[in-house]
C-alpha cells in the first residue's frame, strides 16, 4: 500500500508504479525543522521524503528490488573520531549490491544540502567510493548509467 504525504501525488505514483495500491494522501509537514520533507511509505517502508521514495522505485526499476540496500551506515576511516575515540559514521540512502558485494552508493537528495554532509561526503568517498547524488527527476545521472554499463548491471 502507498501513503503519500505532501509529497508525491497519487498521478507521481502512478507513473512510477503502475501496480502500486494507493490510499489517500496523510501527513503534515513541520516547519521549525530543516527540511521540509513529507514522509512516504511505499510497500509498508517509510520513507522521510518524497525524493527518497521516488528514487527507491527508479532503483528498484532498474536493479531489482533484491539488489537495493536502504539506510546503509558505515564508518569514516579517513576521517577522525571525536575525543572519546568515538569513529565518525555516514549513512547513505541506498547501496546497490551485487551479491553481497556493493556496486555503487546512492543518494537521494535536492539542490538544499546541510555542511555536515558536504563535509561527510568527501571522506565516504575518500573511504569506500564515490556517491551518486540523484533527486529522481529528469535524466539518470550520468555517473549511473556509465557505473550500470560498466558493472554490467
Amino acid at each position: 500500500m502507498i501513503r503519500s504525504g505532501k509529497g508525491l501525488t497519487v498521478d507521481d505514483i502512478r507513473k512510477l508504479s503502475p501496480s502500486a495500491k494507493i490510499s489517500e494522501p496523510v501527513g503534515t509537514t513541520n516547519p521549525k525543522r530543516w527540511s521540509n520533507a513529507a514522509p512516504n511509505t511505499i510497500d509498508c517502508q517509510h520513507f522521510p521524503s518524497k525524493v527518497e521514495a521516488r528514487v527507491y522505485l527508479l532503483l528498484c526499476g532498474m536493479f531489482g528490488k533484491s539488489n537495493i540496500r536502504r539506510q546503509v551506515t558505515m564508518p569514516l576511516v579517513a576521517g577522525a573520531g571525536n575525543a572519546q575515540l568515538k569513529p565518525l559514521r555516514m549513512t547513505v540512502d541506498f547501496a546497490v549490491m551485487d551479491g553481497v558485494k556493493v556496486k555503487f552508493w546512492v543518494d537521494a537528495k535536492t539542490k538544499r544540502k546541510s555542511r555536515e554532509w558536504l563535509r561527510g561526503v568527501s571522506l565516504f568517498s575518500a573511504t569506500w567510493g564515490e556517491i551518486v547524488e540523484w533527486d529522481g527527476l529528469g535524466n539518470v545521472p550520468e555517473q549511473l548509467v556509465k557505473l550500470r554499463a560498466a558493472e554490467g548491471l
